[in-house]
């Protein structure tokens, strides 16, 4: 792609999402006015809105996640990643936890924090091309971030909240991977031994800017965002063969950068004085670029090494849901969930490398139950 069309490409990216933005402003501003509008202190800040909270207040929670069979009773986990003799049964299970720490510095201000740590199955069964396989059986990655909101107009009768979010937030992952006695191939064979192949230093990180207008209307809070983020993913893959003809190491580097667009709703509704519920929605269009040194060509077969057969997936769909159950005026108890059309697709970018790209293009998702404070 030649530069002036990457920059025309970009520019109509960029006009179509402040067409969208301005649209769906326009749709908030003229929703018939009710009543004045005060601060809807039930809303959760990890939920996309323009609101900030009220200076010198905090939000912390803590949630436990998970997805495994007794989560999925349908087995629906089951069904996308389909039936094959390379997955276990623990392949695709979903376990970790989740912390929040939201912090009102002024009224119009907020510094807004998370951290995650969470495995996720990644065990083989068997495989026709690796003899004797034998796979680490997670990968366990840790996620953090933090961002500042600030609002730009404050809400009123007939006009919303409108804000402005700066993020920088990372994610990385152990070394995963699987050990094999021979590699059968047509492009090479490798004879009995102690052989490896693993994926190391698997780590990402990059900024963020979203714009988010919000509108309170009794009890039912609208809001919708709009973004874009930049992320640079490094991962190598390594081939290690230790047999009495060959000892040698082998690896290949791969750089992702990612550039990403985002839109999104979002809608809060305060059904009893104690039970809030919320839902959202974010549309993610990824735009990737990756480059490899290309030292395994030769060595292994093209389906795990070469860029070109990487799957085409460029978008995901995100679709998420909270309870919220108030046991004291400070204190609460959440259920929610998050399903994902393509996997972590555009939310971990180092998942997607040659090796890995293809066992993350189906519709995922897990559950969270957790303990919030409020003060």
């Amino acid at each position: 792609m030649s530069l002036k069309t990457g920059f025309v490409e970009k520019t109509a990216g960029i006009n179509a999402l402040l067409f969208l933005l301005f649209l769906l402003l326009g749709l908030l501003v003229f929703i018939p006015a009710a009543h004045a509008v005060k601060y809807p202190d039930w809303v959760f800040q990890d939920l996309p809105s323009a609101y900030t909270m009220q200076k010198n207040t905090f939000e912390v929670t803590g949630s436990w996640l998970v997805m495994d069979d007794t989560v999925d009773v349908f087995d629906v986990k089951k069904s996308e990643i389909g039936n094959s003799s390379l997955l276990s049964t623990s392949t695709g299970d979903y376990k970790g936890m989740k912390g929040l720490f939201n912090w009102g510095i002024v009224d119009r201000l907020t510094f807004l924090g998370h951290y995650q740590s969470a495995d996720l199955g990644t065990a083989f069964g068997s495989s026709s091309t690796f003899k004797d396989i034998e796979s680490t059986q997670e990968l366990s990655t840790t996620s953090w971030g933090a961002a500042l909101r600030f609002k730009i107009l404050q809400e009123e009768t007939r006009r919303p909240a409108l804000s402005m979010e700066a993020s920088y937030s990372g994610n990385s992952s152990d070394d995963a991977g699987f050990t094999f006695t021979e590699v059968n191939t047509g492009s090479i064979t490798i004879p009995s031994g102690d052989n490896s192949l693993m994926l190391s230093g698997l780590s990402d990180s990059g900024y963020s800017l979203t714009i988010l207008a919000s509108k309170n209307r009794k009890g039912w809070v609208h809001s919708c965002f709009a973004g874009i983020s930049s992320t640079s993913a490094d991962s190598t893959l390594d081939l290690t063969i230790d047999t009495d003809i060959l000892k040698t190491k082998i690896g290949q580097d791969f750089q992702v950068d990612e550039t990403n667009w985002y839109l999104g709703y979002s809608l809060g509704i305060k059904v009893f004085e104690r039970l809030p519920i919320f839902f959202s929605y974010k549309y993610i269009k990824v735009n990737s670029d990756t480059t490899s040194d290309n030292k395994l060509s030769g060595f292994l077969p093209d389906r795990y090494s070469d860029l070109e057969n990487m799957d085409s997936n460029n978008e995901n769909h995100v679709f998420s849901g909270k309870l919220v159950y108030w046991i004291a005026p400070n204190v609460n108890l959440t259920l929610d969930g998050t399903i994902y059309k393509n996997h972590f697709l555009g939310i971990v970018p180092h998942y997607n490398n040659p090796l890995t790209n293809r066992s993350f293009d189906y519709k995922y998702g897990y559950i969270g139950l957790g303990i919030g404070v409020y003060f």
